[in-house]
This record gives C-alpha cells, structure tokens and sequence, in this order.
C-alpha cells in the first residue's frame, strides 16, 4: 500500500544517501491515538498525542503447506480475508516464515521446508504489508539461491525485504524509510538454529570472532545469506541510531511455545535496546510473549518478545494457534503509545477477537491478590487441550493432549501418529483438565492433571496429580486426596517474580464443568500443596494466566 517508501535496501551507496538527506522536510503524519478494537499496552508519561507514525506489525506469515493448498483452491487473498484493516498504517511489517521459490531441487535437509510460490509477493503487497524479515530459521529452506529469490519476488512487488544479502554486511544493512519527515531504521536478525545449519552456535555476547553461519560455506558474494544477532547485528544497530529518529529491530528468537521469553531472549532485548532499538518485535515461539519496557544503556525501549503467529497452519488447538497485532506510534523521541489486538487464526487465517466476555483478574504479591483492571481487547488464552512439556529436561518436548473422554496421551512428537509415551493408567480415569508447569518447585517440569472419580459412598471428587520423568521413566510423583472442596481448573507459574511457582485454582461447583465460586492460589510447602488466599466469590468458568497489565508478570484471569 505504501510503494513509495521502499529504498533499494542494498548497502547505501553515497547518492542515495544523500536523496535521503534530501527527503521531504514535512512534519510527521498525525495518528489518531485511539482506534476501535486496540487495546493500550504502553503510552509514553506525559504524552497527550501529536504527530507520530503509525507502524503495524504482526508476527509469522506462512504461505505454504495448507495455507499454500488454500491459496490454490481459494485465491491468493484467502489467508488475509478477515483480517480488515489491520495493516492500515503507515508502516507494515510481519516476519516471512516460507521463502519465496520454485527451487524445489535445492531444499534443505529436514521435515519442516516451507517453501511458498513466488507469484504470492504481489498479494502481501495488497493487503497492506511493506516490509518482510527474512531472517528467520526457515529464510534457507531452499537454499541461498531460493533466499535470492525471495529477496528478488519481494522487491518486484514493491516490498522491502529485511535481514537477508549477498554479504553478512549487506544482510545487516539497516533499511532507511523516510515517512512523513520521520526517518525510520528496520533490520532484521535471526537467532535460532536450523538442524541444516550443521555445526554452527550461536553467538555469544562477547563473541567478536564469531562467525556467521551463511557465509562460512557460501562465500561472499552469496546468492543470500541471513543478518545473524551477535555483536555485528549491535554495530548495526548502534550505526542506524546515529542516522535515524527511530529504530524497529524484527528478530527471529526465543523457544517454540514457550510463553515466557527465555533468559538469552531478555538478555540480549538489553543489548539491543543499549545499542540503540527503540522498538524491538520478537517472533518464533508461535505463542505470544510478553510485551515490557525495557531499560538498559541509558536508553528505553519497547520490546514485544514474541508476536505468535499471523498467517500459520499450525495445531488447531487455539491456546497454541494465535497471536497479536500491535500497532506503535513512533516520534523522534521513540515510542509513545503501543496497542495490542488479539487474534484469532483458524484454518491459517487470521481474525480480530471480539471483545473479552467480563473476566476478574488478580495480581498475587505474595500474599494476597490484587483485583486489576482487564483491558477489554486483551488477549485471553483459552483452556489448554494440547501442549508442549519437556517432561524429561532434554529440550525435546512431548505433546500432552487431553480428548473429549477424558483421556491423557503424551506423544514423543508434535504428529498424532508420534509413538505413544504415557496415557491413563487406569481404564476408570477421566481428566477434565491438564496445564504445565513446575508446582513443586524441584526445577523441572510436571504435567498437572484433574481427576474426577467416585469415593466409597459414591460422590464424585476431583484429585489433582503431578505426572513427571524420575528414574528413566514416567511415573505419578505426587497425588493428592480428594480436595475439600471440588477443583473446576488450574494454572501454574511463577506469578510474582519470587522464583517459586504458584498454584492458580478455581474452586466450587459439585461436578465437572460446573461453575467454580472462588479463585485460590496455593503454594508447595515440601509434602503437598496449602492454600494461600481465596477471592470474593463470584461465577467463573474456566482459569488463564495472562500479562494484562503489561508489568511483565502474569495475572490470574477468570473467566466466567
């Protein structure tokens, strides 16, 4: 939509340099703050509005696999039909997952090869998209030569793509955009290992000699290769702050359904905030991750750790398919507001949220539960049917999933058909829920389950149970009696930054599915579990933990 800001994004040559000096004086677009659907995450102290670019960004866009079959049979606009006005700013940006190229000869070794048709650049252009990462885990799926030609399908249709060169330096180019009398800094950077990338790390943070993987084989010049994090990638930065109002880094990082970014995720949000990144957008994990200000260097910055996904076909279950939009006003002092907007992606095909039903929310200090104000467009994760857990502590995580009949299978694979690691040990249990996390605060991991069964008298009662991997195997670690009162649900996390787990329970009702009346949080205390507070009673439904204050902890929500 915005043909007109796109530079050539190779390394700039002295007389493009200065046609940017030369750029158009005039102030910067005036953006209206406050736009139905979006919900604030952010807004500078003592700003009132005023002139600001209005910049978009989503997370993974994927165009092959099932979403490349509906693109066949629907049309090439089929994946971005409900999405509206979504990318209708001044700025749009989203990281490309699936390389644009018929090179089908040249793919990489490896199960998951995204590689899309070229003929879809154009349609990203329509539907409002004008600047593509390709710096991303998937960006060689075929090769350096099918990296060139996405480069080359996206530049055809009036795109900008980041990230990607025939050089590490021309892949770290930063992209200079003036909009409006605002100049702006893009670039693009992965930090996540392909199997294919054979025997190549990841760059340490003092890690001056270390080498881009790309290159080490290719040579320069290179067909294409992907601008890397590590110290070059913070030169980069630091060198486009010199020359721009605003710096906007996308990166490629983080675990894959992880929802809380990893310490290598927050360490290095510093670096790039320190070196000059006003606005720092994360994708990978395909879950959202938080959004927080960072300080650091003596500078802040906004960093949103993981958008999850946008156009995707990954698992239907929704806990694990969605994603954001965020939407940033951006001055020549950085960031002054951010907002948010929940999506929903089903069958690849993202969707705005309708406005949360009225949910309560606490924040646990450690000793009580705050009631805090939901932000109506706040993005709730619903219930949890299938998700990932590395029950075993290798980094390879197993796939839990709970079924209609109340049956728990964990699966050595994402595939339904992945070999079958645990299921129930009786033909008489019947679960309602499952969640993960560290309850028992030993530093691994557990698989929560709810069990309702019938006592000698006949009453159903509901007995939460803790399944882990001790002694090479798995096995039931600890399992309480029946509750005194029945469990409707439950979350685990670390709620208030202390290092220890929380228990987040909703209590009530006299059967399963049954309303619950009270939120309580619990605590390990070396044997089991004791209750540490309860909430005014109320009528809920269902229990999720969500950041939805934006103060980089998550809350309780209950939802009715």
């Amino acid at each position: 939509m915005h043909a007109a800001l796109h530079p050539n994004p190779q390394p700039l040559a002295p007389i493009l340099l200065l046609l940017l000096l030369l750029t158009s004086c005039a102030p910067a677009p005036t953006s209206q703050a406050e736009l139905p659907g979006w919900g604030e995450v952010y807004r500078r102290a003592g700003w009132a509005g005023g002139p600001a670019l209005d910049l978009r960004a989503v997370g993974d866009v994927m165009l092959a696999r099932h979403v490349g079959e509906q693109v066949a049979r629907d049309g090439p606009g089929a994946p971005f039909s409900l999405m509206g006005d979504l990318l209708d700013g001044d700025l749009a940006l989203g990281n490309l997952e699936s390389p644009l190229t018929d090179r089908r000869d040249a793919v990489r070794p490896g199960p998951y090869r995204l590689l899309a048709d070229p003929a879809l650049a154009p349609t990203l252009s329509t539907v409002g998209f004008d600047a593509l990462g390709l710096a991303n885990n998937h960006g060689l799926d075929g090769g350096p030569a099918g990296l060139a030609d996405s480069l080359a399908a996206l530049r055809a249709a009036g795109l900008t793509p980041l990230g990607a060169g025939d050089s590490q330096a021309a892949a770290l180019t930063p992209t200079m955009l003036d909009i409006g009398g605002m100049r702006v800094a893009l670039l693009a950077l992965n930090d996540v290992l392909d199997p294919a990338d054979g025997e190549a790390s990841l760059a340490p943070a003092d890690g001056q000699t270390w080498q881009n993987p790309d290159f080490l084989g290719c040579g320069e010049p290179c067909p294409a290769g992907r601008a890397w994090l590590g110290p070059k990638a913070l030169e980069a930065v630091a060198a486009a702050r010199a020359r721009a109002d605003a710096v906007t880094v996308l990166i490629h990082w983080g675990v894959e359904y992880a929802g809380e970014p990893s310490a290598r995720q927050r360490a290095w949000a510093g670096r790039l905030v320190a070196a000059g990144a006003d606005l720092v957008i994360g994708a990978h994990p395909h879950v959202v991750q938080p959004t927080e200000l960072v300080t650091a260097g003596g500078r802040v910055g906004l960093v949103a750790y993981s958008l999850g996904n946008f156009v995707f076909d990954g698992p239907a279950d929704p806990a694990i398919s969605g994603g954001i939009a965020v939407r940033v006003l951006l001055d020549k002092s950085g960031v002054a507001l951010a907002q948010s907007m929940p999506l929903e992606v089903s069958g690849g095909r993202p969707r705005p949220m309708a406005k949360n039903p009225e949910s309560s929310a606490w924040a646990w200090d450690g000793t009580t539960g705050q009631p805090v104000t939901i932000p109506p467009t706040t993005a709730i994760p619903p219930r949890p049917m299938r998700l990932p857990i590395d029950l075993r502590g290798n980094g390879t995580p197993l796939w839990a999933k709970l079924n209609g009949d109340g049956v728990v299978t964990l699966r050595d694979g994402e595939t339904p058909d992945a070999p079958l690691a645990w299921t129930n040990e009786s033909p008489g249990w019947r679960f309602t829920r499952i969640a993960a996390g560290d309850p028992n605060d030993d530093g691994r991991q557990e698989l929560l389950l709810l069990l309702w069964q019938k006592d000698d008298t006949g009453q159903l009662r509901s007995q939460p149970y803790l399944l882990g991997w001790r002694g090479g195997r798995f096995q039931i670690i600890w399992g309480g009696s029946a509750t005194a009162r029945p469990i409707q649900d439950f979350a685990a996390a670390d709620l208030d930054g202390d290092g220890r787990a929380e228990l987040a329970v909703l209590e009530g009702g006299q059967r399963p599915g049954d309303p619950g009346d009270t939120v309580s949080v619990w605590r390990w205390h070396g044997w089991g579990f004791q209750r540490e507070w309860g909430s005014p009673s109320g009528a809920w439904r269902s229990l999720a933990l969500a950041d939805v204050d934006a103060d980089g902890h998550q809350e309780i929500v209950a939802v009715p």
